[in-house]
């Protein structure tokens, strides 16, 4: 089986959302994530998805990482990882 490329994980991850199976959601992401370590969009996802499950470390996280890619991201995002 061929490995998928980060659009389709992207793709499929967002079909996950909207079964609200954010877990699953989150695995493809992260899939995509290892492939293109520095994608922006990725890491807002999974900074935004870690929130909504209530796991604020690893929200954290990824928000530190989006705000080191693209600093002004700091300001964009609801989600600080805060409690």
């Amino acid at each position: 089986m061929a490995k998928l490329t980060v659009s389709e994980l992207v793709k499929q991850a967002e079909a996950l959302i909207k079964k609200k199976d954010l877990s699953g959601a989150i695995k493809h992401y992260e899939k995509a994530h290892n492939i293109d370590k520095d994608n922006a969009d990725i890491i807002q996802k999974l900074n935004e998805l870690y929130f909504k499950i209530g796991d604020m470390k690893k929200s954290k996280e990824y928000f530190l990482k989006l705000i080191k890619i693209n600093p002004s991201a700091e300001t964009d995002s609801e989600y600080r990882g805060e409690e």
